[in-house]
């Protein structure tokens, strides 16, 4: 699949919840293939520690403070910040 359909299929199944209460977001995390995290600086990705526990990879972006948590819980992937296309920097962090 060429580039820009793999960005719009991954695009039409994102949900971008912003805050949402812990059970609900518990919830969200568990039924999720991956958790993305697009946060430019991350001081306390407990929602990153929070998938890491049930068993879901995310994916964010490098020098995001948020990097750390992935390279320690060994569950997931770091994207390289694109300067606007968020969907395809997640994209090619997914696949």
């Amino acid at each position: 699949m060429k580039q820009p359909l793999l960005c719009a299929e991954i695009a039409s199944r994102m949900m971008f919840a912003g805050q949402v209460e812990t059970p609900f977001a518990l919830e969200i995390i568990a039924g999720s293939r991956a958790l993305l995290q697009p946060s430019a600086k991350e001081d306390a990705p407990w929602a990153l520690s929070e998938a890491a526990a049930l068993g879901v990879p995310s994916v964010v972006f490098e020098n995001a403070r948020a990097d750390t948590t992935v390279k320690l819980a060994t569950n997931g992937r770091i994207a390289v910040e694109s300067t606007g296309d968020v969907v395809g920097a997640f994209t090619a962090g997914i696949v």
